[in-house]
């Protein structure tokens, strides 16, 4: 079947509840339409991020052990 992989029913399933979850989420919480939500929802993850490090920094955390804890290594 060259590279194409086979998921069973089950997994097609619970993939697409995922999927559906996901978009609900973003949708009810931001109460606007899906591409705006997402976009709002990636803003806040990179910002919350960014946050993150700024705080470690100020900690005087090394960058190799941070991108060990982020597992950017």
């Amino acid at each position: 079947m060259g590279d194409y992989r086979l998921r069973s029913l089950f997994a097609i399933k619970r993939y697409m509840l995922v999927l559906q979850l996901a978009y609900t989420f973003i949708v009810q919480h931001y109460q606007q339409g899906f591409s705006i939500g997402y976009w709002r929802a990636n803003k806040e993850r990179r910002r919350s991020l960014l946050f993150y490090v700024y705080q470690k920094a100020q900690k005087g955390v090394s960058p190799q052990s941070l991108e060990k804890e982020l597992m950017m290594a």
